[in-house]
């Protein structure tokens, strides 16, 4: 059990790291890949998305589902885009940082837009 703890204060150290050195390479990434991209007004995507709801009876949407339907809509239409462009990265490491939170990240910054940072609660 020891080494199983071990292991992850070490991946929590090397990710730490990787985000001490890269930070702003991986913001820079993840706003070049939404604007090239993921072209599309998140107030109107919302919009739709509760439309959708009405229209199917649903009284109540959540934010966290239209999220995670967001993330999924993202990694079927963008994923292997964003994988082959993450490869060519330096800093990309799948070990530390995954694809999904990369594509994750990507949704923030569409939906705080650029001036917020997207990656605060991967450091």
């Amino acid at each position: 059990m020891r080494n199983v703890y071990e292991l992850t204060v070490y991946r929590k150290r090397r990710r730490r790291e990787l985000w001490l050195r890269h930070g702003r390479l991986i913001e820079f990434f993840v706003r070049q890949f939404v604007a090239q991209q993921l072209v599309a007004n998140i107030h109107d995507l919302i919009d739709e998305y509760q439309h959708l709801q009405r229209e199917n009876e649903q009284d109540v949407w959540g934010y966290e589902e239209f999220r995670t339907r967001m993330l999924d809509a993202i990694m079927v239409r963008h994923g292997d885009n964003l994988r082959n462009k993450l490869a060519t990265q330096s800093w990309f490491d799948p070990a530390l940082i995954s694809t999904e939170e990369v594509a994750e990240m990507c949704l923030t910054s569409m939906v705080l837009g650029e001036s917020a940072p997207v990656a605060r609660k991967y450091r």
